[in-house]
């Protein structure tokens, strides 16, 4: 086993970070070995102005909490290096919070760590994780239930969440050899021994047997993580094609895909991994979309992150934001002059008298056409409610919207989408579909025009 260095360090960083020494790097450290040798081997290769140190001091262990921000203060100014440090009581933060007191304190750190690195110009943030880690982190993910990128584990570099790991391959007893040789102090965190939590579970119970079945799990696991990243690439390179072979309509912010088209791979599962893995989509997910949500049909809504869901229609499914569904928008607008809005969504109206008007009409369904004399000053605009009724131009009788959307063959998440415009509470205008018969202009009786156009 090679020796952990500076020049090993070096060799790692110029691998995945070429140009490392013009960049600006976040140091979590939290005084343990881990992040202490990571802080060691970055002062030896940077210099000390690209380095910047962060610490949250969480006060669980009391006495013990303080005296590791107080090593890490200690070392960060013997260093001359710039630091911040976060104090929090997460014992009272969890009481009133659902999550884990272990996931409360990975997410309140990984924000500020965030902060930090965004205000002062970092490029990444730095962690100390290394070859057990890892390990650990794909068997949880296996017991828990995961795909590919479950397996993959953690990246040493991960461009999307600005991480950067560079002790990922480096195994422990490296990490405690480094810090041996070079004299470092590091803090010892009681917690650790506690089995109360997962990963110390599997660290101190698990992994010994597992270490008399195969003394070379940590390894093989491993360079299973690095083969099941290689499919991924590969796959993710694939439907990168096929996603952006006109399987997937785009249409005013939704996403939408003919489940005919899904039945005819012979692939389907992985088509919606690759399609909806960035908005969190699970294995069990996808499963009950093969199963069920493939041939559905009744509307049902599949709930995938806090800003994305998945409506399955008869024939669609289409992927939009979650608070689109439901969402209850009541918009009072004052007509009694021309004017536009930008929200909810871009609209301009424009008053014209008959006399000026040619009566060359826009054919654009996103234009309309109304006798401004038949409308109050100010009209209201929503999304449709059962039982809303009009009568579509060029009929006599009226219409319930629910069978005009039926008619136009619009899906479920289009329907939900459409702006109604109402003028004492008759519609005038089903946007970007049609006029109502009572309110069209007519060249013998209307004398002033309201055109509305629905801006992109």
């Amino acid at each position: 086993m090679e020796s952990l260095t500076a020049d090993k360090f070096k060799s790692i960083l110029d691998r995945w970070l070429p140009g490392y020494l013009e960049k600006r790097f976040l140091l979590a450290v939290s005084g343990g070995v881990d992040s202490m040798v990571l802080l060691e081997l970055m002062r030896q290769v940077l210099p000390h102005d690209r380095i910047y140190v962060a610490h949250v001091n969480y006060g669980l262990r009391g006495k013990d909490s303080d005296l590791d921000e107080k090593l890490v203060r200690n070392t960060a100014s013997q260093h001359h290096l710039f630091a911040l440090f976060k104090k929090v009581d997460l014992k009272k933060m969890a009481e009133n919070n659902q999550k884990g007191i272990q996931e409360l304190a990975r997410e309140i750190r990984y924000q500020w760590f965030e902060e930090i690195r965004q205000h002062h110009q970092c490029d990444f943030i730095v962690t100390g994780h290394h070859f057990q880690d890892n390990a650990e982190t794909i068997l949880l993910n296996l017991l828990r239930g995961c795909g590919l990128k479950g397996i993959m584990g953690m990246q040493i570099l991960d461009q999307q969440r600005r991480l950067f790991r560079p002790l990922l391959q480096v195994r422990k007893q490296e990490i405690l050899a480094f810090a041996e040789r070079n004299k470092l102090k590091w803090r010892e965190d009681k917690s650790n021994q506690d089995n109360y939590y997962q990963r110390n579970f599997l660290r101190n119970q698990i992994a010994p047997l597992l270490d008399k079945i195969n003394p070379k799990w940590q390894e093989h696991v491993n360079q299973t993580a690095m083969v099941a990243g290689e499919y991924f690439s590969f796959t993710h390179e694939v439907f990168q094609y096929v996603l952006t072979d006109g399987k997937i309509m785009k249409k005013d912010g939704m996403e939408i895909v003919d489940k005919a088209l899904i039945r005819e791979m012979n692939h389907p599962a992985l088509f919606f991994y690759h399609w909806l893995n960035p908005y969190g989509i699970r294995w069990d997910q996808i499963q009950y979309l093969l199963e069920k949500g493939m041939y559905s049909t009744e509307t049902r809504n599949l709930t995938l992150n806090n800003k994305k869901q998945l409506v399955i229609d008869r024939k669609h499914f289409i992927l939009t934001e979650s608070q689109t569904l439901n969402e209850k928008i009541f918009l009072q607008l004052d007509i009694r002059a021309s004017g536009e809005i930008s929200k909810p969504f871009k609209l301009r109206w424009e008053i014209i008298d008959i006399k000026e008007f040619d009566f060359n009409f826009d054919k654009d369904p996103r234009v309309a056409y109304i006798d401004y004399g038949k409308l109050e000053k100010s009209i209201l605009i929503r999304h449709w409610q059962p039982g809303d009724s009009f009568i579509p131009l060029g009929m006599k009788g009226r219409k319930k919207l629910s069978d005009f959307f039926i008619d136009q063959k619009l899906n479920e998440e289009e329907k939900k989408n459409t702006w109604i415009f109402l003028s004492e509470n008759n519609i005038f205008w089903v946007a970007g579909y049609r006029i109502d018969q009572r309110f069209r202009v007519n060249p013998l009786q209307t004398q002033r025009i309201i055109k509305f156009y629905l801006l992109e």
